[in-house]
């Protein structure tokens, strides 16, 4: 698990992943220095989606197209002869 923080005025942006690419999981008000990045990590792996079958899903740095749901699209990219491209990282 590879998690890491970017602090700007007065905002923090967490970001983390292991397998995908990372996904942000927190984005709001600056935390304290001492804030537990894990303990944030493991409260957002709560399902949240009211009991549905579907889980939420994660907000990718970098979103594909094959892991988009509905008003959330993923990248639509086309390479130099207009052949498009389906990245998968």
């Amino acid at each position: 698990m590879n998690l890491w923080r970017l602090d700007c005025g007065a905002q923090t942006i967490l970001v983390g992943g292991d397998e995908n690419l990372a996904e942000v999981f927190y984005w709001g008000a600056l935390l304290p220095e001492s804030e537990n990045l894990k303990s944030i990590w493991n409260i957002t792996r709560l399902d949240y989606s009211g009991g549905v079958l579907d889980g939420v899903p994660a907000l990718s740095i970098c979103p594909e197209v094959s892991k988009t749901f509905t008003g959330h699209p993923g990248m639509r990219i086309r390479g130099a002869s207009g052949k498009r491209l389906y990245p998968n990282f």
